[in-house]
C-alpha cells in the first residue's frame, strides 16, 4: 500500500495528527536505500564471494551447483 493511502487511512481514522520522522533520519534512509540498490554495499562483495566459493565447492558448472544450493536452502 502506498505511503499515501496510508495517510488518508490514518487520517480517516481518526489520527489527523500525524507523525513523521526527524528530517535527518529520512535523509540516512535515503542513503542506505542507493547503496542498497546500487549494489556496491559493503556486504555486497563479501557475500557474492562466497557464493562464488561455494559454487567453486561444487565444481565448475554452476547451474548443477544452483540446482544444489535451491535444494540445500530449501530445506531450511
Amino acid at each position: 500500500m502506498p505511503a499515501t493511502y496510508r495517510q488518508i487511512a490514518a487520517q480517516a481514522a481518526g489520527n489527523a495528527e500525524l507523525i513523521f520522522p526527524p528530517e535527518e533520519v529520512v535523509k540516512r534512509v535515503e542513503e542506505q536505500a542507493k547503496v542498497l540498490k546500487s549494489g556496491t554495499g559493503p556486504g555486497v562483495t563479501r557475500h557474492w564471494n562466497a557464493l562464488i566459493r561455494e559454487l567453486d565447492r561444487h565444481g565448475t558448472d554452476y547451474q548443477a551447483c544452483y540446482l544444489i544450493l535451491a535444494r540445500r536452502y530449501a530445506a531450511r
